[in-house]
């Protein structure tokens, strides 16, 4: 998704609703969604997620075994329906507001 998508704009209107979690999985190294527009504002809400991988192009996100794995992982965190993931391995760096 491009910062720009009608999607995106569309997210940005009204708070995200508690029940729903959001993870946005970026990296700085990413050109077509530039740093730091990749990043979820914090509204407090509590269910809204940054995930930062290093080093890994847009075209990566696709392939890349790191940005596979923090996909899975989050999504079987909103499938066990957490609120709050647990901590992440060592190799990802979390962002926080």
């Amino acid at each position: 998704m491009t910062p720009r998508s009608p999607f995106i704009r569309e997210l940005k209107v009204g708070a995200f609703p508690r029940g729903v979690r959001l993870v946005s999985i970026f990296s700085k190294a990413d050109q077509v969604s530039p740093f730091p527009c990749c990043r979820l504002e914090d509204e407090g809400v509590g269910n809204t997620f940054n995930v930062e991988l290093p080093d890994v192009a847009h075209q990566e996100l696709l392939y890349r075994r790191v940005a596979y794995e923090a996909v899975r992982r989050e999504l079987e965190l909103t499938h066990h329906g957490e609120a709050v993931p647990p901590p992440r391995p060592a190799t990802l760096r979390p962002v926080h507001f």
